[in-house]
């Protein structure tokens, strides 16, 4: 739908550690297609952010169409730097039809950026060149429920009410059956762990990654509530970089 070449943009996320994340990611788990949804990938900025957008206008016809500053958006995320905005036909249709693809730019990591800014626990899922990680797929994918991950606002009600006409139930705060230990909305928990529903890919004639999925599956993160009794989410500790590892490395 989006690209000609799958396993060449593939080949690209895994050589700029590049993610899908949003409501592509949730149509993929639900097995779903929303007609006027768009495709969102984050990626480190500077070369990789470069890369990935001269990928998108010289190999797949995208045409650049916006660009903006995050600060510049109603809901601002600390770690996103930059959104560009590409139009293209979607693949098979009339050609009056257009697909949208964003480029999302991170300070840091995309996974700490889509961990430390998202909204909620319903659209913390996302894709790797060689697997799809849903890190709530019981709320998400079985209750159809979801918590709002920071105080509300006038956007961020928009964004819950979208979600809210496509089925899910999200709440502002957690429900006491979903403060047991071995539910997917757990305090303690990392990336790959056993909360998380996880898809590996056929890698076949994909060009792999240098980065091993022990990078991504070493990130740990914390769920709390706040006073109010809001959940929110956070790193459990800081990147760090080591020239030996040939990574950085969050844990």
């Amino acid at each position: 739908r989006f690209v000609n070449d799958p396993i060449g943009l593939r080949s690209k996320m895994g050589e700029l550690d590049a993610l899908i994340s949003g409501s592509f990611a949730i149509q993929f788990f639900e097995r779903v297609t929303w007609p006027s949804s768009d495709l969102d990938m984050y990626v480190k900025e500077g070369e990789g952010s470069d890369a990935l957008c001269a990928y998108l206008v010289e190999s797949e016809g995208y045409t650049l169409q916006a660009t903006k500053a995050t600060g510049d958006l109603p809901y601002a995320v600390r770690q996103f730097t930059h959104i560009w905005k590409y139009t293209g036909p979607i693949r098979g249709s009339e050609p009056e039809q257009v697909t949208e693809v964003h480029v999302i730019a991170t300070s840091n990591n995309p996974i700490n950026a889509i961990l430390e800014g998202f909204y909620s626990t319903t659209v913390l899922n996302f894709i790797t060149w060689n697997k799809a990680y849903a890190l709530c797929p019981l709320t998400t994918f079985v209750q159809k429920r979801g918590y709002l991950l920071h105080d509300s606002d006038e956007y961020l009600a928009s964004l819950v009410d979208k979600y809210t006409q496509r089925g899910w139930n999200i709440q502002p705060t957690m429900s006491p059956e979903d403060q047991k230990v071995n539910h997917s909305v757990n305090f303690h928990r990392r990336v790959g762990d056993r909360f998380t529903w996880k898809i590996p890919f056929d890698v076949r004639n994909v060009k792999c990654s240098k980065t091993p999925d022990a990078v991504l599956e070493r990130v740990f993160f914390l769920f709390r509530q706040t006073s109010r009794g809001i959940l929110s989410l956070s790193l459990q500790a800081l990147e760090f970089e080591f020239p030996a590892l040939h990574s950085d490395y969050t844990c």
